[in-house]
């Protein structure tokens, strides 16, 4: 049995495959936004700086169930936008930085910084909901994380 279809059929036609054959990861990918946070772990009470805020409890129940110390300090909070293969670099402090880098499907490569030097590099796919959170060791037994969060689109 032979089916005939008309010019405009064929032209429908030719457009849905297009749409199906093009999916999403064959066209140019999106930026990512990312919620950057430094963040103080310490033993010690909240100390004068108001600079400093006390993290949220939710966060604060998970970073202690991974991590020693009894309070958390958001140093501080950035948003970043990685393009496509881009590279971004970003100063959280005068002593930590980071380093992002969208990898395509590998997902992304994050490079945490102190004091100039490079303390950790993950590849990182990030799953919905799921952040990062890159530790270094600091003096009198503090610790400084950055939590990297990617936000909803």
């Amino acid at each position: 049995m032979r089916v005939k279809l008309s010019v405009s059929r064929w032209i429908l036609a030719a457009v849905l495959v297009a749409f199906l054959v093009l999916s999403p990861s064959d066209t140019v990918a999106a930026e990512t936004k990312f919620q950057a946070r430094l963040v103080w772990g310490t033993d010690e009470m909240k100390p004068e700086n108001p600079n400093l805020k006390e993290i949220d409890a939710k966060t604060k129940e998970k970073l202690k169930a991974v991590f020693k110390w009894k309070n958390y300090f958001e140093v501080e909070t950035q948003t970043v936008v990685v393009g496509p293969n881009e590279l971004k670099k970003v100063k959280m402090s005068s002593k930590c930085e980071i380093e992002i880098q969208e990898l395509g499907k590998d997902g992304f490569e994050v490079k945490l910084f102190g004091e100039g030097k490079l303390t950790k590099k993950v590849k990182q796919v990030f799953p919905t909901g799921d952040c990062l959170v890159l530790a270094g060791d600091d003096k009198n037994s503090n610790a400084w994380l950055v939590m990297l969060c990617p936000l909803q689109k």
